[in-house]
């Protein structure tokens, strides 16, 4: 016996670019990675996994989010000392690019 029309969550779509605003941090990714990622979210600023940029630009971001796939054990410690008290830290959930940019784009949205 039915209750009705079943009802299922449709996904909602995400128009990229996303415009961010705030101060948002991004840390590892490979290049081309890296390269999608600024044109789904012009707004962010994206560093290679070589590079842990002055401790002030971490601190004083809002969110700090990590691609765990392609950055140091050593980087990531020095970005997760430098957090600010109000500092968030999220991480992407894989290598695909559009994915990690609508889950950056929800997470915004929060």
């Amino acid at each position: 016996q039915s209750d009705g029309p079943i009802k299922t969550e449709t996904k909602e779509e995400i128009k990229f670019p996303v415009e961010t605003t705030g101060r948002i941090v991004s840390f590892g990714g490979h290049p081309n990675w890296i390269n999608d990622m600024k044109k789904l979210l012009p707004n962010v600023t994206f560093y290679s996994p070589d590079v842990v940029p002055n401790k002030d630009v971490i601190k004083n971001a809002e969110q700090v989010w990590i691609q765990t796939n392609c950055i140091s054990h050593a980087a990531y410690y020095r970005i997760e000392s430098a957090l600010g008290e109000k500092t968030q830290l999220r991480f992407f959930p894989n290598q695909n690019a559009r994915s990690c940019a609508e889950k950056m784009a929800g997470e915004l949205k929060k």
